[in-house]
């Protein structure tokens, strides 16, 4: 990027500051709510993600892993919901039953809900979601875990949905993109991968920071196959994101990532705070 380009950006991010600042609560544009709920199981389960696990299952939990949920709109229109969960995938079923409970409590389109896995494969396996890793016939004990945690996603789920609709204040929105580099292509050395990370800050009146939602195409595989709950560099950037902004609610999709793995492997700390830089306002 050019030092002109550079600094015409600045400015204008510095301007839309300084705009702000100035603005009463009843003249933002948007009504913004948060919110974001623990999902990490408290009983053994089997993981998703990896074949070579089999059939063991897990309890350890190096990360908690949640949801969360950011409801945008406006005084004039039912809001959209966006969420993260941290596991290795939603199904259709899943996200249908959320959808339904969503539109007989707050009359929401199923359009405007829109729920995106981080596809960690550090997270429970689900009903209907990748049967095949186990590679053999789940047994029936395994499977009435696999089904007790997905009937407690769905739950988890409407609850972080709803908190965030009944949470919506006031706000405003910042848009930016940033570029990083930890993805690398794994079908082809030096293939084509998308470095660019999409911004999105959420502030209220006090021009406080309630949101960052970050997009960045990358596989969460960091850290290999250790039998553990842990939300890769995805649970961590978010995580990394809310201890900058107090009080916020951080998403990071994944986006389209699904043939490019984070490069180097083996400790997820460095790519987390990769987006944790380029995810905060003062990197702009």
């Amino acid at each position: 990027m050019s030092h002109r380009i550079r600094c015409v950006l600045t400015l204008g991010v510095l301007l839309s500051i300084t705009f702000a600042a100035g603005l009463r609560a009843a003249d933002l544009p948007y009504l913004v709510g948060t919110a974001k709920v623990e999902i990490t199981p408290d009983y053994p389960v089997m993981l998703s993600g990896y074949a070579s696990r089999g059939l063991k299952e897990v309890s350890e939990t190096i990360q908690p892993l949640y949801a969360r949920a950011v409801s945008i709109g406006d005084k004039e229109e039912s809001p959209m919901v966006l969420m993260m969960v941290n596991n290795c995938g939603v199904s259709a079923e899943t996200s249908d039953r959320v959808a339904q409970q969503l539109r007989a409590k707050y009359q929401l389109p199923r359009a405007r809900l829109a729920i995106c896995s981080t596809h960690t494969h550090y997270a429970p396996m689900l009903s209907g979601v990748l049967p095949n890793l186990a590679s053999q016939s789940i047994p029936h004990q395994r499977q009435q875990a696999i089904d007790r945690d997905t009937g407690e996603l769905v739950s988890a789920l409407v609850k972080a949905a709803s908190q965030a609709i009944d949470d919506r204040l006031p706000a405003r929105l910042e848009f930016a993109i940033r570029e990083v580099g930890f993805a690398a292509n794994r079908r082809a050395g030096g293939g084509p991968s998308d470095h660019q990370l999409p911004l999105l800050t959420v502030c209220d009146a006090d021009d406080k920071v309630r949101s960052a939602i970050v997009g960045y195409a990358c596989h969460c595989t960091t850290i290999g196959t250790t039998p553990a709950f842990i939300g890769d560099w995805a649970g961590y950037g978010a995580q990394y994101l809310e201890r900058e902004y107090p009080g916020a609610v951080a998403l990071v999709i994944i986006g389209c990532g699904g043939d490019q793995n984070p490069q180097p492997r083996g400790n997820s700390n460095s790519h987390s705070n990769t987006v944790r830089r380029s995810g905060t306002r003062s990197s702009a």
